[in-house]
């Protein structure tokens, strides 16, 4: 759930990147520096934003009540916010207008031309899956403690 808030930083990029690029032509700082800085005093809000978040979530969804289990899920949690912090950052610094970096992370472009064949959209999805399995089978008291799962499109 956290990862996708990372989403929104595609926006801030683009608004301070007219600010970047006149401070790199005035040879104030170079944009490294820049992205360095912003991903560094991002993290204590990101540490506590999904502190926050996955506690209530954890308890609210009444998953595993052991610190083992928990603090998993927060780890995993956690590595997935800055995982996908770290490529909405890559696409916005890769990509030239905001239009164009919305469409790329949107994969739109890649499922159109993959609707013939269906197993060509795995890993288009499967981005999130494996660190969702995981959660679900160290959190759920519910359910067995490893997963067989069979993939969509794989057979049986």
């Amino acid at each position: 759930m956290n990862a996708f808030g990372s989403a929104l930083e595609i926006l801030t990029l683009y608004a301070q990147r007219l600010i970047v690029e006149k401070h790199h032509r005035y040879a104030l700082y170079h944009p490294s520096a820049e992205a360095l800085a912003s991903m560094l005093t991002d993290v204590p809000y990101k540490l506590a934003n999904s502190f926050i978040f996955n506690l209530t979530l954890y308890f609210m969804v009444n998953l595993r009540r052991t610190p083992d289990a928990f603090f998993f899920f927060w780890f995993i949690s956690l590595i997935l916010t800055f995982t996908m912090s770290m490529l909405f950052r890559t696409i916005a610094s890769v990509s030239r207008t905001l239009s164009q970096a919305m469409v790329s992370h949107s994969g739109c472009t890649e499922v159109v031309a993959a609707l013939e064949n269906s197993l060509t959209l795995y890993p288009l999805v499967s981005r999130l899956q494996q660190p969702s399995l995981s959660l679900l089978s160290s959190s759920s008291p519910a359910l067995p403690s490893r997963l067989d799962i069979c993939l969509v499109g794989a057979g049986g």
